[in-house]
């Protein structure tokens, strides 16, 4: 039967990508880690709500009752660029809902970016970042489905912590990033049984 189906579809994680473009020079960019990550993902949200194009995004993120982050001790394994490349993308991770005022630091979700720090006055060495989720307009830390999260490297002014899990329980300090996000929900998407190909305005 020949007929046509339209199902509104929301990916369950978000994807996160992180750009060096410091302009002064003075860091090599060569891992990313995600600490505090949680440690179950829900695959339908609670609430789903239209956007200016008539398609379905998220405002809240949804987790299962009883999901909880992992300890700084257990970050998800180490991502390094390609050879030659100044960025790694395709972070992808389970929502996560804004902490306490008071315990940002200690609870919330975050990127540690690792790299060489070499200002020509100090011995070079690998040094690491602490970088949260603060997209404009919305809660400290919060993460949500189908939203890809652009951290961009503006410029890096001194030396980070000696390792990532100081960096990831310290407030970010000697790096400037720009945090881009947007829904990137499709209002398009056609199958043909085994392929699938979505357009979107964006």
């Amino acid at each position: 039967v020949n007929e046509n189906i339209r199902i509104k579809m929301l990916r369950s994680v978000a994807r996160a990508d992180v750009y060096n473009n410091d302009a002064t020079k003075h860091f090599t960019l060569e891992s990313v880690q995600v600490f505090r990550s949680y440690n179950m993902l829900q695959l339908i949200p609670n609430n789903i709500t239209g956007n200016s194009e008539g398609g379905t995004m998220v405002d809240t993120p949804s987790l299962p009752q009883q999901s909880t982050f992992f300890s700084v001790d257990y970050p998800m394994p180490l991502l390094n660029p390609e050879a030659g490349e100044t960025f790694i993308e395709q972070i992808y991770l389970p929502e996560a809902p804004a902490p306490a005022t008071d315990r940002q630091i200690s609870d919330a979700t975050c990127l540690v970016v690792g790299g060489i720090y070499d200002d020509g006055i100090y011995p070079a060495k690998t040094v690491y970042y602490r970088i949260d989720f603060r997209s404009p307009g919305e809660p400290f830390g919060q993460i949500l489905r189908n939203y890809r999260y652009t951290f961009i490297i503006q410029k890096v002014s001194g030396l980070g912590w000696d390792t990532p899990e100081e960096a990831a329980q310290n407030a970010p300090s000697g790096m400037i990033v720009t945090v881009e996000s947007w829904d990137e929900h499709t209002t398009d998407m056609y199958f043909d049984g085994q392929h699938h190909y979505g357009v979107s305005s964006r």
